[in-house]
């Protein structure tokens, strides 16, 4: 009996969480920031990675940079094609999207990744995004953040 109650419960956690797919990326960017975000409120984050991979499969990375004390972060070198992008910090749950650089047509206005990392099992992704975003939005989400 112990073991269908935990087996409904991990059903009913997982059915909670519901599925992280995020809506596939094509841009010419490559750097940005990585924050928290819960419940409207935003904290910059100085410690977690961006990670680059051919596919998702684990062993296919491409490369791996660290966020800043600013929660910047740049990938250097990305040649066009389709990646994967994933962000990670500890604690939080992790956002990948599929990625795809095109340095075609240039944007009408400087813009950059923004990258929420979210810790609310109860939300698609942990609550967590990957967007293309202006600059000035993103400076704005920053200047309300908390510093960490």
């Amino acid at each position: 009996m112990k073991l269908i109650l935990l087996a409904a419960f991990f059903i009913e956690l997982i059915q909670g969480q519901g599925v992280c797919v995020l809506d596939p990326i094509v841009t010419d960017v490559t750097s940005g920031r990585v924050l928290f975000h819960y419940q409207g409120q935003y904290r910059v984050l100085s410690k977690g990675a961006v990670t680059l991979r051919k596919s998702r499969h684990i062993d296919q990375r491409v490369m791996v940079v660290e966020v800043g004390p600013d929660g910047s972060f740049q990938l250097k070198g990305v040649k066009p094609g389709k990646y994967v992008l994933e962000a990670r910090s500890p604690s939080l749950i992790s956002v990948s999207v599929d990625y795809r650089v095109s340095f075609g047509k240039k944007a009408t206005s400087p813009s950059g990744l923004l990258i929420l990392l979210g810790g609310d099992a109860t939300k698609p992704c942990g609550g967590g995004s990957i967007t293309v975003a202006t600059v000035a939005k993103i400076g704005r989400i920053v200047a309300e953040a908390k510093k960490p």
